[in-house]
């Protein structure tokens, strides 16, 4: 009986690709979805539970795709989303990764340490051109920050600063109202907006 058999770390809901075929000639969808450990909760994309592993494909309700998309949670695991082209499921088993303490530090914050790395560095560049009064060379690297980061409040602070550094008040408002929205804790920017608000 062939299988397939995946194991990855995820993040907090990591997508795994497998994309097989020609492993079953037969058009039944008697497979079986299993997990090490057993027991996890099978959600559909809908998040509606299917059932718990070993779940019979059978049991699975609207077959009538020819992928299958879903996610395994077990407590104390991580989370694990699954996206496989139907035919090829005979029986598969997924490895869950434990939630152990060090869990964050060896799945997620390695997994973004060179993207956080080069979003700090770039950022801390942008800062160092505005510092020096060199809006020109600051814009191109905050645009390109933006159209990758566009959720990160710090780069609407920058490009604020970058703004009031060419006499664009308005713009530069706008940037600090957008910072403010995307993380509203920030104490700085609210202050910074009252103040400016005023003049």
């Amino acid at each position: 009986m062939p299988s397939i058999a995946l194991s990855r770390p995820t993040l907090f809901s990591g997508l795994s690709l497998a994309l097989a075929s020609g492993l079953l000639a037969s058009c039944g969808h008697s497979g079986e979805i299993r997990s090490t450990p057993e027991g996890a909760s099978v959600r559909g994309a809908d998040g509606k539970e299917w059932g718990i592993t070993p779940l019979a494909l059978d049991k699975i309700p609207d077959l009538s795709g020819s992928y299958l998309d879903f996610t395994l949670r077990k407590e104390g695991f991580a989370e694990q989303r699954m996206f496989l082209e139907l035919s090829a499921i005979d029986e598969m088993n997924v490895k869950l990764s434990p939630l152990a303490g060090d869990h964050f530090r060896t799945q997620v914050a390695e997994s973004y340490a060179q993207p956080i790395s080069r979003l700090i560095q770039e950022a801390l560049i942008v800062q160092g051109h505005l510092v020096a009064k060199r809006p020109d060379r600051a814009e191109g690297v905050l645009r390109e920050l933006l159209k990758q980061y566009p959720g990160v409040a710090a780069l609407h602070v920058l490009q604020a600063d970058l703004y009031f550094l060419q006499k664009k008040r308005g713009e530069g408002l706008q940037a600090l109202r957008q910072a403010a929205r995307l993380d509203p804790t920030e104490p700085r920017v609210r202050a910074t907006l009252e103040r400016l608000d005023r003049q």
